[in-house]
C-alpha cells in the first residue's frame, strides 16, 4: 500500500511540476549560516508578521526606553519551580534547568529572559530550539532561535507532497518536537504598530534636522548680476552653510539676498509633536504614559512616591502580562511535568529598598511586637539580623532632669535665729 502511495504523490508531483512549467516543487536548500538580518539589522521575515522592524522601533526614544523597563524588570526575578500536591499542598522544588536555561556559559539566565521578553514585545513571539532533554525526556536546556534562524517550506504543506514538513536550524534538521513557541500578549508592536512608528521616526528626523540647522531653510537670491554657473551655485550655498555652523553672522554681497522659506523648530511645533507621540507611542505598547514621564495635561503632574510604587504599577499595568505569557507556556506537559509549575519570582521585584524595609523594622520593635510578629516581618523582608534584636536594644537613653537654677534672692534666715 505504502509503495503504491508514494508512486500516486510522485505522479501527482510530476504533474504539477508540468502545470508550473517544469519548475520544480522541490524544497529549497536549508540556510548555512546566520545572516546580518537574523541580528534585527533588517527587515522582520514575514513568519514572525511583517511590519516595522525592531532596530526602527529601538530608534525609537520611549519604545527603547519601555523595552529597557521590561527586560529589566524580568532580569530581576528568578524562576522558580513548584509542585502541587493532590491536597492543594505547594511545594517549593530546585529550580533545576530554569536556574540556568541555556548551557552557553555566555548567556546568562537574566540575558536568555531579557530578549525572550525582547521577542515578545516586538514580535509576539519567542522561539525556543531544545538543546537537551532528561532521561524522561522533558528539556533541560533551550536556546533562543534568532529571526530568521529557523526555517521550513510552506509549499509542503500546501501541496501535501511532505509530511511532516521539514524544519531547518541553521543548516540543520531538526525534529518539531524541539521547537518550543511562545506566544505573547499581542501580536507584537512591530506588526500593529507599523504607522505610528514611522511617523515617530519622521518626528525623530525632524528633530535631528531642526538641530542641524536651527534656523527655517534659507534661499541665496541673487538679485543681479550675471547669474551663477552651477558649479559656482554649489561652492556658494557650501560656503554660506560652512559659516552659519560657525557662528550667527554671515555677509551677503549686494546682489544677494538671503530669505527664509518655512518654519522654525519652533513654529513647527516640534517639542509638542514629540511630547505627543511619546505619549501615543505608550497607549500603544499598553504602557501608562505616566511610567514613562510622556504624559501630558493635568496628568503630567502626576509622579510616584516612590521606586516600590513605580515598580508595582509597572508589574500590575505592563510586565505581568508577557511574565504570565512565559511562565503559562513553560508549565505545559510537553516542557514540565504534570503536577509542577513555574514562576517568576515577584517579590525580587517589588521589594522595598533596604533603608525603609529597616524602618518597617524598627517600628516594629520600638511597638514592642511579639517575637512571632518579628520573625515574620524579617521572613518578609529579608532582614534576618532584625532576630538578633530586641527591644532592649532599641530603648532610648532615658531623659535626665536638669537642675533647677540658682535663684539670686537671698536664703531667708532659720527661725528662731
Amino acid at each position: 500500500m505504502f509503495g503504491s502511495r508514494a508512486r500516486a504523490l510522485a505522479k501527482r508531483v510530476a504533474t504539477l511540476e508540468a502545470a508550473a512549467g517544469g519548475a520544480s516543487l522541490a524544497p529549497p536548500p536549508p540556510p548555512t549560516a546566520a545572516t546580518a538580518a537574523d541580528l534585527g539589522g533588517g527587515p522582520v521575515p514575514w513568519w514572525f508578521g511583517g511590519g516595522a522592524t525592531r532596530a526602527q522601533a529601538m530608534a525609537v526614544p520611549t519604545l527603547a526606553f519601555i523595552r529597557a523597563q521590561l527586560a529589566g524588570g524580568v532580569a530581576s526575578m528568578p524562576l522558580e519551580r513548584y509542585r502541587t500536591a493532590a491536597d492543594g499542598t505547594v511545594t517549593k522544588l530546585d529550580p533545576g534547568w530554569c536556574a540556568n536555561p541555556d548551557i552557553s556559559p555566555a548567556i546568562s539566565p537574566s540575558l536568555f529572559w531579557s530578549w525572550v521578553i525582547d521577542d515578545l514585545f516586538h514580535n509576539g513571539k519567542s522561539t525556543l530550539i531544545v538543546l537537551a532533554r532528561d532521561a524522561t525526556g522533558y528539556p533541560v536546556a533551550f536556546r533562543r532561535v534568532l529571526p530568521g534562524q529557523i526555517t521550513y517550506d510552506p509549499e509542503t504543506l500546501a501541496w501535501g507532497t511532505f509530511w511532516p514538513a521539514e524544519i531547518w536550524y541553521l543548516g540543520v534538521r531538526i525534529p518539531g518536537d524541539d521547537i518550543k513557541v511562545i506566544n505573547g500578549p499581542h501580536e507584537g508592536i512591530c506588526t500593529y504598530g507599523t504607522q505610528t512608528i514611522l511617523a515617530a521616526l519622521d518626528l525623530e528626523t525632524a528633530a535631528a534636522n531642526a538641530a542641524a540647522e536651527p534656523l527655517p531653510n534659507i534661499e541665496l537670491h541673487q538679485t543681479g548680476g550675471e547669474p551663477l554657473s552651477q558649479t559656482a551655485a554649489t561652492d556658494l550655498v557650501t560656503s554660506w552653510k560652512t559659516a552659519r555652523q560657525q557662528g550667527a553672522t554671515a555677509y551677503t554681497p549686494s546682489n544677494l539676498e538671503a530669505r527664509s522659506i518655512g518654519f522654525s523648530s519652533a513654529d513647527q511645533q516640534l517639542i509638542e509633536a514629540r511630547q505627543y507621540m511619546a505619549t501615543q507611542l505608550a497607549r500603544l505598547a499598553g504602557v501608562n504614559p505616566v511610567l514613562v514621564s510622556a504624559a501630558m495635561g493635568s496628568s503630567s503632574s502626576y509622579v510616584y512616591t516612590n521606586q516600590a510604587d513605580y515598580r508595582a504599577a509597572f508589574l500590575d499595568d505592563v510586565l505581568d502580562a508577557y511574565l504570565r505569557a512565559i511562565e503559562g507556556r513553560l508549565s505545559q506537559n510537553d516542557i514540565t511535568p504534570r503536577g509542577q509549575y513555574l514562576e517568576f519570582d515577584r517579590d525580587e521585584f517589588t521589594r522595598l529598598p533596604l533603608l525603609e524595609r529597616v524602618q518597617v523594622m524598627v517600628g516594629a520593635l520600638k511597638g514592642a511586637a511579639t517575637p512571632a510578629i518579628v520573625r515574620s516581618l524579617a521572613e518578609v523582608l529579608d532582614l534576618d539580623f532584625a532576630l538578633q534584636i530586641g527591644p532592649e536594644d532599641l530603648a532610648l537613653p532615658a531623659e535626665t532632669t536638669p537642675p533647677p537654677p540658682p535663684s539670686s534672692a537671698p536664703t531667708p534666715p532659720p527661725p528662731g535665729g
